[in-house]
This record gives structure tokens, sequence and C-alpha cells, in this order.
């Protein structure tokens, strides 16, 4: 079932909100599915569930994700789905919907079709802790207890177009200088992937 406009928007606020802050995720299936994850921190702050918001909010994420346009999105909308959706939605509401999120395509159409046209593994969740590892068969009963961290990366490896996906965990032993250099190549990878900041057409102009 579509929730009324009224919830809709002030739902829509409330995510545009929290991804602002960087409280709301976006993870994305090899398949191209889109799943709002939500940081704990945010708990009290995530839109209530019920009368179908979150399966309208997914069904609008999904087709700015893929790259619908507005009025294909109308047009689906237009025609009973059940059972998810049996009743058919106005063109208007529809589009103002659509209208509401559309600000997340620019972030969400380039991961969508990565995710589907690459076949390595998808990062879908990752948590860590530390841990203190004590004297055991090998050291002395004396020997001083060591810290160092667990962290635990959940995978979707794709099987194909209609198989889905295959999930598994991996879980690394990481010490201090482990994480220095995670941290270290992380930067430069993320540096690497930031996109090229061009001058505007009004600033060269200026220029002239």
């Amino acid at each position: 079932m579509f929730t009324n406009l009224d919830n809709f928007v002030a739902a829509a606020e409330r995510l545009r909100d929290l991804r602002a802050r960087n409280l709301l995720r976006f993870h994305i299936s090899p398949q191209g599915n889109v799943t709002l994850a939500f940081d704990p921190a945010a708990e009290n702050e995530v839109p209530a569930p019920g009368g179908g918001l979150y399966a309208d909010l997914d069904d609008v994420i999904a087709a700015i994700g893929a790259g619908t346009s507005i009025e294909e999105f109308q047009r689906v909308r237009g025609s009973p789905r059940p059972p998810a959706f049996p009743e058919p939605e106005s063109a208007e509401i529809a589009a103002a919907k659509y209208e509401q999120l559309a600000s997340f395509g620019d972030e969400l159409r380039p991961r969508v079709l990565l995710r589907i046209a690459s076949r390595v593994p998808v990062l879908v969740a990752h948590d860590w802790e530390v841990v203190s590892k004590l004297s055991d068969s090998v050291v002395s009963d004396d020997a001083p207890s060591v810290s160092y961290g667990l962290l635990r990366i959940t995978l979707d490896r794709a099987l194909g177009v209609n198989l889905g996906a295959e999930r598994e965990a991996v879980t690394l032993g990481l010490d201090t200088q482990d994480v220095d250099e995670l941290i270290e190549d992380l930067e430069n990878m993320r540096k690497s992937l930031a996109p090229t900041q061009h001058e505007s057409p009004k600033e060269d102009e200026d220029k002239e």
C-alpha cells in the first residue's frame, strides 16, 4: 500500500536531514537493490514504520537509483502491483513523492550502475571490536596481554543475474600498525575517487 503524501513528505525530509549528517547510508546489492541503513545514533530520529511507509520509500528510491524517469515512474505507479501496491496512485502524487527524493539521484545512480556492472564482491556491512589475548600454551603464564582489533567485513558475491547473491563474512585481526596503514590506504583511495573540481563556465568567462 502507498502511504499518504503528508506522511511521505515528512519522512523524506527526515531522510534528507539524516543523510546530510551522515546518519543514513545506502547499501546497494550486486543486483542494484538499495537498502536504507541508519546509524544507531539516529535511533530516535528514524521515521516511524507503518502504513506502508518504508515499502513506499524503498520503491521510490529504487526507481531513482535505477535512473527511472519521472514519467515512467508515474506510469508504473498508475497500475496496481499486488501484493505490495494493490491500488494505483495518481500521477500528481507519484510525481510529488519522486521529487521529494530526487536529490539522492546523483549519489545513487552511479553507485547502482557500478554494482550491477561489477562482478567483484560488494561490501554489505562491517563492524569491529578490540580484544585482549592472554597467555596460552606457547607463552609463559606471566606474559603480558596483547590487545588487537577484529574487523568483520560482510560481503555479497554476485552469482549471476537470475541467481542472486551469496553472502559471506571475513574476520581480520589487526594491530595498531595494520590499522594505521589501512587508514592511510583508504584515505589515499578516497582522494583518488573524489571527483575532479572543474571551474564553472561563469568563472572561465570572468578570467577572459
